[in-house]
């Protein structure tokens, strides 16, 4: 069944949008992975097909749901030509739903938009210089019922925030050479857009740039917000990866690391350019800033040398 300029195959529970035109001219790549979670899809498309940016496209992965979802991605396919690919099928997890996202995206930057996640405003791509930066990124609202935390995210990605936080998959704009040949690691559960951020910024010297405008709004808890299954994947990860007098800095460096909760009104976060559009039962603002006392990744090497 042909459209416009996708060919539509369907095979049981598997329903593929294949581009038949294949030009990879694309600035942006938003992929984004759903189970069974066909309000949250809907919420995210809206956002998406809202933008008044639009050199992008979309590739959603489904991991076989049966609530509605696939009735939901025909109906978008069938009225957007920016759905270059979609499917269908069981996953081993979201990290292998997203690495299959990335294995059929085309665009020059890829963005992880998943079911439930909503870009800010309709206007936030249009504002985004994609410069050639490795991961250009931004901060995130996240919602708590009634209440709503900005997770800011730090003017530099150095050793000190590698070892206690994270950026927002959400918030973040990733070159896609950085993914060749280091897709995300689908042995761990929790953390392996947190892995993928902490190797491109410790050995594979990528480029960090953040943007003060807040990118996306998102649901708590999601599955990396379990901090104890989470820290046990970051000490695993460091067990493998690293030796023992660095995972000893590492492990100093994350309990140091101080994130201190300031609540203010809404109107008062001056920490992003654009406004906080929340409902106004959203009272309190809760943001989170690494501590302000950096230590570079280079300091702890030096340092280390000298104390060999």
């Amino acid at each position: 069944m042909l459209h416009n300029k996708t060919t539509m195959i369907e095979k049981k529970d598997i329903a593929v949008v294949i581009p038949s035109d294949m030009n990879n001219d694309i600035t942006l790549s938003i992929i984004t992975v759903n189970f069974n979670n066909k309000h949250g899809l809907e919420e995210t498309i809206k956002s998406i097909e809202s933008q008044t940016f639009n050199d992008y496209e979309h590739v959603i992965i489904d991991a076989g749901s049966d609530d509605g979802s696939i009735e939901v991605i025909k109906s978008y396919a069938a009225r957007s030509n920016h759905l270059t690919f979609w499917v269908s099928e069981a996953d081993n997890g979201i990290y292998d739903g997203m690495n299959k996202g990335i294995m059929h995206a085309r665009g020059r930057y890829l963005n992880f938009m998943n079911s439930g996640d909503r870009l800010n405003n309709k206007d936030i791509l249009s504002e985004i210089d994609f410069d050639g930066t490795g991961y250009i990124y931004g901060d995130v609202i996240i919602k708590k019922g009634n209440e709503i935390e900005i997770s800011a995210s730090p003017q530099v990605v150095d050793f000190m925030f590698i070892a206690s936080n994270t950026i927002c998959h959400q918030a973040c704009f990733i070159s896609r050479e950085l993914f060749e040949g280091h897709l995300y690691d689908t042995n761990y559960k929790i953390i392996a857009d947190w892995i993928h951020i902490a190797e491109c910024a410790m050995w594979r010297n990528t480029t960090f740039k953040h943007i003060p405008l807040i990118i996306a709004e998102c649901d708590a808890p999601g599955i990396s917000a379990n901090y104890r299954l989470s820290w046990q994947e970051r000490c695993n990860w460091a067990d493998n990866n690293i030796s023992p007098f660095y995972k000893q800095a590492f492990t100093i460096c994350s309990q140091l690391a101080d994130s201190p909760v300031m609540e203010f009104q809404a109107q008062s976060h001056k920490g992003s350019k654009n406004n906080i559009q929340t409902q106004q039962d959203f009272q309190i603002i809760k943001i989170k800033n690494s501590s302000p006392q950096r230590l570079k990744m280079n300091d702890i090497i030096t340092r280390s040398s000298h104390d060999r």
